[in-house]
Formats: C-alpha cells, sequence, structure tokens
C-alpha cells in the first residue's frame, strides 16, 4: 500500500511539529491558515508560534506541562496551539466564554503553567482574570512572561512582521512522539467533566490515516467546528498536513451559515468540509436548488438518517458525502465510509493502523451481524483520563493482542468489516455533536436547594430535564441560580 507521507503535499514527522515544519520549509509562502482576525502564510504562522513558544519558555515553562488555549475560531487559537507544541508543552483548548467556575476547574484539574487568550488585561469574568485568580496554589503562572506580557503580545504578531532573530528561530526542543499533544475535556457521568490525554503518537497516526481512507486532496478545509472539539484539532491538522488552507469560519451562527452557504453553491474554493448530520441537513434545506459544492462533506458526531444521503445526492451531486465514526478517546476518528442512496448506513471499516472489535459481555468476539459492544485498539488511542487511574483502567483494557477502549456505543460487524452504530450500553447522549453525560448535568441541577431529585433525557435533538421537589420547596416555579 502507498505510504500517506510519499505524496508531495504530505509532510513526514512523528509530532504534529515536526509535520507542520516541514510543510513550512517545502512551502513557506502558501497560506496555512484563514481566520476573522486575518490570514497567514505558513512562514508567518511557522515565526508567530515560534515567537510565543520562546516567550513561554523564556517565562518558565517546562515541557511536558500545559498550556490553557482560550481563543474563538481563528488563526489566533492556531498560533497558540502550534506554539504550545513547539515549547514541548501540552495544548489544553477551552472556551473563553466558559463560565468562571468551570475555567478554574479546568486550571486546577490540568495544573496548568500557562494561559493564553486573545483578552490582554485582567477584566472581570475573563479567562485571564480566572487564570489570575487560581493562584500560585495550582501552579498557574501569571508572573514574568508567562502570563500578562505573552497575552499582551499575541495580537501584535498578526501585524508585525520583522520579528528579531531569536524570537523567529525554532526552538530546540525534542519532543517524543508518547509525549501527550492535547488533553480534550469531555462531559463526566461523575457530574464533573473528565480529560482526554492524547499523545503525538496517537494524533499523528490518524491524521496520516486520512491520506490513505481518502482519495480527494485537500486543498482549502471550512471548518466550523469549536476549538474546544478534537473534531477541530483533525480538521485543522488534516489541511496543514496536506500542505492546504485551514479556514476557520466565523465566530457568529450568521457567519458560519453564511460560510456554508457560500461553500455549497460554489462561490468558494473549499475542498472540504465536516459538521454534524443535522447542521448539513439545516445547510441543505436553505439551498434552492442543486448546486456545485465541494470535493467532499464529512458528516459525524450523530448518527445520519437515510434521508440526509438522499438530499445530499439531489442538491449537492457532484459532492461526495462520507460518513467518519471515532470518539475522543481514539484521536478524533477510527472508521470511515462513502454515504450512497439505496445502501445502508454505518460508519464504515477501520482506518489504517486501527482495530474494530465487537464482543459480548465476556469480552469474546461476536459472529458477523451479531450485536455487541465496540472496542476500539491501534495506535490513535489515548493515553487515557487525565489524573483517573480508576476510569482509566475500566475503560483502557490491557490485552495480549494490545490495549482495547471501550466505547460503551453498542454495534454489529458486517462479513466485509463494516461497523453499523445501534445504540449504547448506558445513558450517554449525543447532542449535535456533543456528547452529554446526564449524569453531569443530574449534579448540577441537584445543587438547587429545591431540588431533591433530577432526571436528564433526550428527544429530538434537545435536552429534557425532570425533577421532583423538595417536599418544603416553595411552589412557585424554580429560578435558574
Amino acid at each position: 500500500m502507498k505510504d500517506a507521507a510519499d505524496g508531495p503535499a504530505v509532510a513526514r514527522g512523528r509530532t504534529l511539529t515536526e509535520i507542520f515544519e516541514r510543510q513550512a520549509d517545502r512551502i513557506p509562502d502558501a497560506v496555512a491558515v484563514v481566520g476573522e482576525d486575518g490570514s497567514l502564510t505558513y512562514r508567518e504562522l511557522d515565526e508567530a508560534a515560534n515567537h510565543v513558544a520562546h516567550e513561554l519558555t523564556g517565562g518558565g515553562l517546562r515541557p511536558g506541562q500545559a498550556v490553557l488555549c482560550a481563543f474563538p475560531r481563528g488563526s489566533r487559537a492556531v498560533v497558540a496551539q502550534l506554539a504550545v507544541y513547539k515549547a514541548g508543552a501540552v495544548h489544553v483548548p477551552v472556551d473563553p466564554a466558559a463560565p468562571a467556575a468551570r475555567l478554574r476547574y479546568l486550571a486546577e484539574r490540568t495544573r496548568a503553567a500557562a494561559v493564553l487568550t486573545d483578552d490582554g488585561g485582567p477584566e472581570t469574568g475573563t479567562a485571564w482574570d480566572v487564570a489570575a485568580g487560581t493562584g500560585a496554589g495550582n501552579g498557574v503562572r501569571t508572573d514574568s512572561t508567562v502570563g500578562r506580557d505573552v497575552l499582551a503580545e499575541l495580537t501584535p504578531l498578526y501585524s508585525t512582521v520583522g520579528l528579531d532573530q531569536r524570537s523567529a528561530r525554532r526552538p530546540d526542543i525534542q519532543v517524543d512522539p508518547e509525549e501527550t499533544a492535547y488533553i480534550i475535556f469531555t462531559s463526566g457521568s461523575t457530574g464533573e467533566p473528565k480529560g482526554v490525554v492524547v499523545s503525538h503518537r496517537a494524533i499523528v497516526s490518524t491524521t496520516l490515516a486520512r491520506f490513505r481512507h481518502y482519495p480527494e486532496p485537500v486543498t482549502r478545509f471550512l471548518m466550523i467546528w469549536q476549538m474546544t472539539f478534537d473534531a477541530a484539532i483533525g480538521c485543522v491538522w488534516w489541511a496543514l498536513a496536506s500542505g492546504g488552507t485551514a479556514e476557520l469560519a466565523p465566530a457568529s451562527l450568521d457567519g458560519i451559515m453564511a460560510a456554508v452557504d457560500a461553500m455549497l453553491t460554489g462561490d468558494k474554493r473549499i475542498s472540504h468540509t465536516a459538521m454534524t448530520p443535522s447542521h448539513y441537513r439545516t445547510a441543505l434545506r436553505r439551498l434552492p436548488g442543486p448546486s456545485a459544492g465541494p470535493a467532499a462533506i464529512l458528516v459525524a458526531g450523530e448518527p445520519c438518517p437515510p434521508q440526509l444521503v438522499t438530499e445530499h445526492a439531489r442538491l449537492q451531486p457532484m459532492t461526495r458525502l462520507y460518513n467518519e465514526y471515532g470518539p475522543t478517546e481514539a484521536a478524533v476518528w477510527c472508521t470511515g465510509t462513502e454515504l450512497r442512496t439505496g445502501e445502508e448506513i454505518t460508519a464504515g471499516t477501520a482506518i489504517e493502523g486501527t482495530g474494530i472489535l465487537v464482543l459480548d459481555e465476556a469480552g469474546q468476539p461476536v459472529s458477523p451481524g451479531g450485536r455487541g459492544e465496540v472496542y476500539v485498539t491501534g495506535a490513535g488511542l489515548a493515553t487515557g483520563y487525565l489524573q483517573d487511574p480508576h476510569l482509566t483502567s475500566q475503560r483502557f483494557l490491557d490485552h495480549p493482542d494490545g490495549r482495547r477502549y471501550r466505547t460503551g456505543d453498542l454495534g454489529r460487524l458486517l462479513p466485509d468489516g463494516r461497523l453499523v452504530v445501534v445504540g449504547r450500553t448506558d445513558h450517554q447522549l449525543k447532542i449535535r455533536g456533543h456528547r452529554v453525560e446526564p449524569g453531569e448535568i443530574e449534579a448540577v441541577l441537584q445543587t438547587h436547594p429545591d431540588i431533591a431529585q433530577a432526571v436528564v433525557t433526550e428527544n429530538h435533538g434537545q435536552l429534557i430535564a425532570f425533577v421532583v421537589r423538595r417536599a418544603a420547596a416553595d411552589p412557585a416555579p424554580l429560578a435558574a441560580r
């Protein structure tokens, strides 16, 4: 089989940093990233990330420490992410608009050594204010150039050229592929989010697998996911590893819709995009009729209905539609397939370097077509859960044939190796691409003084909560706190 790195557009490398730097050396003047906050060539992105990485390490950041990156979609978010990798540190994407309590929890949980964000001053309620307020007790540094000085310098990087030789030079830091690249926090059944720890080896493996699985070359990828999704990392790095352009959609809903509409009607030279089936269904309903869209559209994050495949074939006849499946614990994706009208909807076959098993309750393979729990094996598996060895041992199982991850999904393997996902073994929900543990929401609801019990479920893409009030509670409608 042809190596994914054989093609001239695909960079080799064992870490995300190596992959990017080899592309930057090959095509320095090509546009790497485009966002509302401007565009950067591969050379500009390289130098900007080098500058921030030097500021971080000069301020005391050590390899292996976590850095919170609180950015909306845009070029700055990619600079920050790449700078963290270049510094040998761990990228932790967080939502800058998240509640202060969640930002504080993430800072404490990761023992973050630095925060990078767009807001350059200590304003109440900003990510900077939360990070500064956590104090030195949990390892968050706000002194020297780690913290305020780095934040203040992020903005000028995008309008200033001619960085001095020291800051533009690549840091001399070697990162082992087994080291952690990023931590993504997902919903947790215990009432607190859990951090999934992913190594460079894992994300590089699943990124390079895309070149073996998809025939269409990525020239310009429209990325509409939030930066806190693992899918955002997958999309951006597929584009950068291809030597293409990662175009990050505007932050507003109207901006996203306008970008998707333009792509579907052929007004922009977008080659690929990815979204949930429900998002794509909404976009198709806005089209006046058949049109020429991108080369490929990927849907993921929730089940794809057959009606969507039919509508896609009618309205985007020149575009291939693919279905992807994979939990965060498998470094974004582990199976994929092209969807065609009249065929059974499946999650596809395992990507290269990955294995899919369907096992019964005793851990034995079920017969083809039989129903069981889906397990994932291979190089794309996450290291485990942050500071949670018990949960890690429950979900990541050692086996003579290699580690296995218990997804909690129920599925069937067809005789040709395609996977059909049919449900869950637990109460986890998928809402428009978000992985939701009802227990986390129930735990929050039950902190209300008037609520004795709460049950959360899903109905047609909406979360619904049923609550039991305490006997002595005021009969008036419950007020949010």
